[in-house]
């Protein structure tokens, strides 16, 4: 059986690592046409969604609070990064901070806390559900759905982004048969 670390820690870092390049290959990208790359956090898919800054805003909060729940630490710097009007340097400073803190959590830290009672916001509601429950059925795929939508927000202003770039990251184990 696969452990709530293995499960959470390491997946919620390749979420945030696959986010940050995907945020560089489309600020290149604006960079590239002499477009202002600060102008893409205000971008959408549709007007009634979340911009780019939330999207990613969103990704930063859910990793965070997991660490708090799970482990304990990351209430704090989840209650700093809602403020509006970030900058492309501070988001790449706050992925790069919750990556930072995602790598001091360890197993034992973790592990034997699937079925403790965590908390959970959505939609201005406070739900309560066991740690397994939290991690498999809302913070996993919360951020899968605001890191795709980036990179829909990314690729339909033009970035060339593909699918390589969305999987690489969660991939990089991968081996080739007969490749040794």
């Amino acid at each position: 059986m696969t452990s709530l670390y293995n499960l959470s820690i390491p997946v919620l870092t390749e979420v945030l690592q696959t986010t940050r390049q995907v945020l560089e290959k489309g600020e290149a990208f604006a960079r590239a046409r002499g477009l202002d790359p600060e102008t893409l956090l205000s971008e959408r898919v549709y007007p009634d969604m979340f911009d780019l800054r939330l999207q990613i805003t969103v990704i930063l909060v859910v990793a965070r609070t997991t660490i708090n729940e799970l482990a304990g630490g990351g209430q704090e710097l989840a209650a700093k990064i809602t403020e509006r009007g970030q900058s492309l340097e501070k988001m790449y400073t706050l992925l790069d901070k919750t990556l930072a803190q995602l790598t001091t959590v360890r197993s034992a830290d973790v592990d034997g806390k699937e079925r403790v009672e965590v908390s959970c916001w959505f939609f201005n509601q406070c739900l309560r559900c066991s740690a397994l429950d939290f991690v498999q059925k809302y913070a996993l795929p919360t951020v899968y759905f605001h890191l795709s939508v980036t990179y829909a927000i990314l690729r339909s202003k033009g970035a060339p982004l593909g699918k390589k770039d969305y999987v690489a990251v969660f991939m990089k184990d991968f081996a080739l048969p007969g490749a040794e």
